[in-house]
C-alpha cells in the first residue's frame, strides 16, 4: 500500500501521523497544530480568516487573534519559516493568513515483503473498528471550489489524470476534518467526480470512506450504498489495502462485527504495518472484551508513529477498565492534549468520566463542544445526564437531537419496544445493554438481565456503565445481577493479568508517554 503524503517545499507531511520530515529528520506536530495546517492546505492558496480557523480547527465560534497568532508561529517555527520573508505562511493583512508553498502530492513507497512474512493471518482477521485512516490533503489551484460547474471544462476522468488526483485529495482532506458541513462537501465532490469517471476504484473506495465517516460521525443513513461501493472497488483492485478498509468501516458501521473483522483482516494482510488498521483492530478487539490484545495493537500502531486520531482516547478506556487508573489518566491527557476540541475525544472521555462519577466533569468536557456538534453522541450523553438529575424533559430533548444514536435512549424514556425489535439489535455488545435499559423501564427485570448477559457473552466489560445507566440502578442492586458481575470481573482479571505479566507491553505504554506530543 502507498500513503499519499504532501510535498510541502523541501519538506513532506502526512497528514495521518501529522509529521514533518525532511532530510535532517522529523517533526510531530499536535492534533491542534496539524489541525491549522490541514485548514491552511484545503483553502491554499487562499487567505484563511480568524473565523474560518475557529470554526474548522478549533470547532468554536470565537477565537481570539492572539491564540491564533501563537499557533500560526508555532507551525511557522517547525516548518523553520521567518515571517519576515515568508516561504510558507504569509499573513495576509486584514484577511488572515494563507498558505504560499509549492504542494505537491508524494507516494511513501514500502518495502516489497511478502504479504505471508507480513502478518499472520490469525491476527490480520482481527481488524476492524470506527476509526479509519484518510489520508492525503492537498489542494488544487485549478479546482479549488466544489461547484459542478467548475468542473465542465475538465478533461475526461475516465482514465487516472491529474485533475482526478487533486479533486480526490481535495475531497479526503474535507472528509478528514470530520466536521459535518466538511465531510458533506466532499461528498458532493466525490459524486460529482464519479459522473465522469464511474468506474475508478479510487473514487469509489474515498466515497465508501465519506459515507461511512458521515453515517458514524453525523448520522447518515447511507451505509449500504458504501459497502457497495467498496465491494466494487475490490472487484477492480482486489490488492488494495484502501478498499478492504473501506468495506471494513461500512460494514462497522452496520454493527456487521465478524464481517468487519474479515474485511480489515484483508487490508492488514495486506499492508501489516497500517497504523488506521491498527488502531480499528484494537477499537474492536475492545468491544469484544480482549482488552490485552487491543492494547498490543494500539500500542503498535503508536509504536509506528501512526497512531490514529482516537488511539490515546482508546488506550486510556481500555487501561481504566482494566484497574490501571494512573497510566489511563495519563492517556486521557494526552488525548484532550492532542485533539482539544475534537466532539469524538471529548464525548470520549466525558462517558469515561461519568462512569467513574465524576459528572461536573464529564459536564465539563462536553460544555467544550462547538455548538454546532452537539448532536448525535454528544447529545446523547447529555440527555442522560439530564435524566440522571430526575430532568426528564430536557433528557428528551436531547434524545431528539442525539438522532439514530439516541433512538434506544428515546425507546427507554417511553418505556416502549417496538415490534420484532429483537430482530434489529445485532451483535453489538452496547445495543444489548440499552435493549436492556429498555425492558427495565417497562418493568421487565427479568428480560433486562438476559440482555445484560448477552452484551457481556458479546465482549461488554464497563460494570461502572451499568451502575451509571439511569434506567438499569435497580435492575443491577438485584442479587440476581451478582452473577453477572462476576462475569464481567473475572474477566477483567484474567485481562488484567495478561498485562502484568508482559513487562515488555508496560515498558511500552510508559514509553509513549514520555514522549513530548
Amino acid at each position: 500500500m502507498s500513503d499519499p503524503v504532501i510535498r510541502l517545499n523541501g519538506w513532506t507531511y502526512a497528514p495521518d501521523t501529522r509529521r514533518l520530515s525532511d532530510a535532517d529528520g522529523t517533526h510531530q506536530l499536535s492534533g491542534l497544530t496539524a489541525r491549522v495546517l490541514d485548514v491552511l492546505i484545503v483553502h491554499a492558496p487562499e487567505p484563511v480568516s480568524l473565523d474560518a480557523f475557529a470554526e474548522k480547527a478549533w470547532k468554536q465560534s470565537h477565537l481570539s487573534e492572539d491564540t491564533l497568532a501563537q499557533r500560526i508561529a508555532l507551525l511557522r517555527k517547525a516548518l523553520g519559516d521567518d515571517p519576515r520573508a515568508p516561504s510558507y505562511i504569509r499573513t495576509v493583512r486584514g484577511e488572515g493568513y494563507a498558505l504560499i508553498a509549492d504542494m505537491s502530492p508524494l507516494e511513501m513507497v514500502q518495502a516489497d515483503a511478502p504479504i505471508a512474512a507480513r502478518m499472520p493471518w490469525e491476527l490480520a482477521v482481527l481488524a476492524g473498528g470506527l476509526v479509519v485512516l484518510i489520508a492525503a490533503l492537498t489542494a488544487n489551484m485549478a479546482l479549488r471550489s466544489e461547484r459542478p460547474s467548475d468542473l465542465a471544462a475538465a478533461p475526461s476522468l475516465q482514465q487516472p489524470s491529474s485533475a482526478t488526483d487533486s479533486l480526490l485529495t481535495r475531497a479526503r482532506a474535507l472528509t478528514a476534518l470530520q466536521d459535518r458541513d466538511g465531510v458533506q462537501r466532499g461528498i458532493r465532490l466525490l459524486e460529482d467526480a464519479r459522473l465522469r469517471a464511474p468506474d475508478d476504484p479510487r473514487l469509489m473506495t474515498a466515497l465508501a470512506v465519506a459515507l461511512s465517516t458521515e453515517a458514524t460521525k453525523h448520522g447518515g443513513q447511507r451505509m449500504e450504498e458504501a459497502e457497495a461501493l467498496a465491494r466494487n472497488a475490490i472487484d477492480r483492485t482486489p490488492e488494495s489495502p484502501a478498499a478492504w478498509r473501506a468495506l471494513g468501516y461500512a460494514l462497522d458501521a452496520q454493527d456487521r462485527i465478524d464481517e468487519a473483522l474479515e474485511a480489515y483482516g484483508q487490508s492488514l494482510a495486506l499492508d501489516p504495518d497500517d497504523g488506521g488498521a491498527l488502531s480499528s483492530a484494537a477499537y474492536l478487539l475492545s468491544i469484544r472484551g480482549r482488552l490485552y490484545e487491543a492494547l498490543t495493537l494500539d500500542v503498535q500502531a503508536l509504536q509506528k508513529g501512526r497512531g490514529g486520531l482516537f488511539t490515546e482516547l482508546q488506550i486510556a478506556r481500555v487501561l481504566h477498565l482494566l484497574g490501571e487508573d494512573q497510566r489511563a489518566n495519563a492517556f486521557a491527557a494526552r488525548a484532550r492534549l492532542l485533539n482539544p476540541d475534537n466532539p469524538v475525544v471529548l464525548a470520549g472521555l466525558a462517558q469515561s468520566a461519568i462512569a467513574r462519577g465524576d459528572v461536573s466533569g464529564a459536564a465539563t468536557l462536553l460544555n467544550a463542544v462547538h455548538e454546532r456538534e452537539q448532536r448525535g453522541q454528544v447529545a446523547r450523553l447529555r440527555g442522560r445526564m439530564a435524566l440522571a438529575s430526575d430532568d426528564r424533559a430536557q433528557a428528551a430533548v436531547w434524545f431528539e437531537r442525539a438522532g439514530e444514536r439516541g433512538r434506544f435512549e428515546r425507546f427507554a424514556l417511553d418505556a416502549t419496544e417496538p415490534d420484532g425489535f429483537d430482530l434489529v439489535i445485532g451483535d453489538w455488545p452496547e445495543s444489548h445493554v440499552r435493549a436492556a435499559e429498555i425492558a427495565a423501564s417497562r418493568g421487565d427485570y427479568q428480560l433486562a438481565l438476559t440482555r445484560l448477559s448477552t452484551a457481556i457473552r458479546l465482549g461488554w466489560r464497563d460494570e461502572a456503565l451499568l451502575d451509571a445507566s439511569p434506567f438499569l440502578q435497580e435492575v443491577m442492586a438485584l442479587e440476581a445481577a451478582s452473577p453477572l458481575r462476576a462475569r464481567i470481573q473475572q474477566h477483567i482479571a484474567a485481562q488484567a493479568d495478561r498485562l502484568n505479566r508482559d513487562e515488555s507491553l508496560t515498558e511500552a505504554l510508559d514509553a509513549v508517554l514520555d514522549v513530548q506530543p
